[in-house]
């Protein structure tokens, strides 16, 4: 059950990172990105999923984070 917790924290941090890079790239406001997160979070979803989901970023953006 811990390596769970773990993951998951990992998961976090990695959307965290996400979310601040998008912004710092004026990717997505901070606004987009404080929505993104709301609804991430209600669906269940991933920060990565959720944005590419409402079109607010491409898979090319989230590639360019990635590398």
């Amino acid at each position: 059950m811990e390596k769970r917790g773990s993951e998951d924290a990992l998961n976090g941090q990695a959307s965290t990172n996400m979310e601040a890079w998008l912004v710092s790239e004026r990717i997505l406001t901070a606004s987009q990105a404080h929505l993104a997160q709301r609804e991430a979070s209600r669906l269940g979803l991933g920060f990565s999923e959720i944005v590419q989901k409402l079109g607010l970023v491409t898979s090319e953006e989230l590639s360019r984070f990635r590398s």
